[in-house]
């Protein structure tokens, strides 16, 4: 039994990162001067997803192997996805 979790671990993981190595395109980026949070909306047709779900999102130009779970903050039937993200720290500024 031990066997067939760990198999379908590694397939989940290979799948993952398979599919995250696809481009994402950027669609807007937003800056929400009352909160200081940055609005971030990019096209993904592949990514299928329910309210209160959450993505991992990486930025290459800062770092190609951090990847930070965000919240996504738009609703599974808008044409575009997309996190509110408050800056807290280094990565997020």
């Amino acid at each position: 039994r031990s066997i067939v979790g760990g198999v379908l671990y590694f397939g989940e993981r290979v799948w993952r990162e398979i599919t995250s190595r696809r481009e994402t395109a950027v669609t807007g980026v937003w800056v929400h001067p009352a909160s200081g949070a940055i609005e971030l909306r990019f096209s993904k047709p592949s990514l299928r997803y329910q309210a209160g779900q959450w993505v991992y999102l990486c930025v290459p130009d800062v770092s190609p192997y951090q990847w930070h779970p965000f919240s996504i903050s738009s609703a599974p039937e808008d044409p575009y996805v997309s996190c509110h993200i408050r800056p807290l720290g280094d990565w997020t500024l």
